[in-house]
């Protein structure tokens, strides 16, 4: 496919945004147990070389919020 293109590299990646839990359910959570995790971001990249499709470069990663945070 890459020949098809004729670049030089192919970028890919995924992002995934989720709230786990409402406002109210983080709000009782926090005060039953003393934290709440209510968003969740999961970021990967990669670029790999379009001649010989090798990985060259990614990134991952994945961060945690709190109750007063937007997954955004």
């Amino acid at each position: 496919m890459v020949a098809l293109l004729k670049v030089d590299a192919i970028l890919t990646g995924t992002l995934v945004v989720s709230k786990q839990m409402s406002g109210g359910a983080a709000i009782a959570s926090t005060l039953l147990f003393g934290f709440a995790s209510t968003n969740e971001v999961t970021a990967n990249i990669r670029i790999h070389n379009g001649a010989s499709g090798e990985l060259v470069w990614n990134y991952d990663h994945e961060m945690q919020g709190d109750l007063f945070s937007s997954p955004v």
